[in-house]
Parts: structure tokens; C-alpha cells; sequence
């Protein structure tokens, strides 16, 4: 039965992106579905507040100019912690030189 619901909300997430590569709304409900996660990991990586909102903000801001690009069958969240976390390392890099 798990399975089953599992498989559901995969085919509802998949409809859902094909609808926003067609120009229909509805990327309000991936952000909405998905920005704790990615805030609470950028959170983890920096230990600010503000830098953890500005890099949720980024990830985002990839999702919207890449959304043609997404494979609609495949799980929208591990490209999301993909750009998350290299969001994370750049920024982490960045501090990093600039302390030098």
C-alpha cells in the first residue's frame, strides 16, 4: 500500500512539471513543497539565517530558469539537493577566498 502512494505522488509530481514546462502555472506548489528542505540543508551548511533564505532563494531561481530541462519522470528532489548542495559549496568557496 505504501508503494502505491508512493508511486501516486511521483505521478502527481510528474504531471505537475509537465504542466509548468507548458507554460501552466503551478510552480508555487514545487516551492512550496520543497523550500523547507532546501533551507534547512543550505541552514545546516552556512549556520545563517540570511544565508541560508538568500541560497533557497538561488535554488529556486535555477528551478524556474530550468524547468524545461527536468526529466518530469524522474524525482524532482535529488536534482533539487544536487543544486542545493553546489549552491551550498560555491557559497562556502566564496566566504573562503574572501577570508583571503
Amino acid at each position: 500500500m505504501q508503494e502505491n502512494k508512493l508511486t501516486i505522488v511521483a505521478q502527481e509530481e510528474a504531471i505537475l512539471i509537465r504542466n509548468i514546462q507548458s507554460g501552466l502555472k503551478g510552480l508555487d506548489l514545487l516551492i512550496i513543497k520543497y523550500q523547507d528542505l532546501v533551507y534547512r540543508y543550505s541552514l545546516t551548511c552556512t549556520g545563517k539565517t540570511s544565508d541560508a533564505e538568500d541560497l533557497t532563494q538561488e535554488v529556486f531561481i535555477k528551478l524556474f530558469t530550468n524547468i524545461k530541462n527536468i526529466d518530469a519522470e524522474k524525482p524532482l528532489v535529488h536534482w533539487l539537493l544536487k543544486v542545493t548542495k553546489n549552491a551550498n559549496i560555491n557559497f562556502l568557496n566564496r566566504i573562503k577566498n574572501e577570508k583571503n
